[in-house]
Parts: structure tokens; C-alpha cells; sequence
């Protein structure tokens, strides 16, 4: 239950919570269980995870050669907007 209360807070703290939907032209972020995934036209175009013990996001792209990490939602959805990632 404890590490419940942690995990739920720790989310919160990022800006998430359990289940996390949020738009931003045509990207979609939506977050389930500190997964997501990064939709463009509702198609999908990358995945990651948040983790707790770095306090960030980690994306996994074809784009990339390792994973990147980011701070928050917005940061991983401009990162795509700005680079124009749409496949």
C-alpha cells in the first residue's frame, strides 16, 4: 500500500496519473501504468516509460540509437514537433 501512495504520488508529481491523455496538434501523449506512447494522427509513432528513480520520461524511437529522456509530457511531444517525426 505504501509504495502504492508513493507511486501515486511520484506520477502526480510529473504530471501524470494512472491513465493520462493530452494533445498537442496533431501528437497525442497518452500514459497508462507509467507507459506511453506518442501518437501522430492517431497512428503510432513512439513508445517509453517513465522512470521513477530518474524523475523522466524515456523514449524509444527508430529515429534514435538509445533511449532519450525528457522531463515532462510536453517536452517528449515539442521533441517530435520539432524534429517533425511522423512515422
Amino acid at each position: 500500500m505504501k509504495n502504492q501512495l508513493n507511486r501515486q504520488r511520484l506520477m502526480e508529481m510529473a504530471g501524470l496519473s494512472e491513465d493520462l491523455s493530452k494533445t498537442k496538434g496533431q501528437y497525442t501523449f497518452t500514459s497508462r501504468d507509467g507507459v506511453f506512447s506518442v501518437l501522430y494522427r492517431n497512428q503510432p509513432v513512439g513508445d517509453g516509460d517513465f522512470d521513477r528513480g530518474s524523475d523522466s520520461f524515456w523514449l524509444n524511437h527508430s529515429s534514435l540509437d538509445h533511449q532519450k529522456s525528457f522531463d515532462t509530457w510536453e517536452d517528449v511531444i515539442n521533441y517530435y514537433i520539432e524534429n517533425r517525426i511522423v512515422k
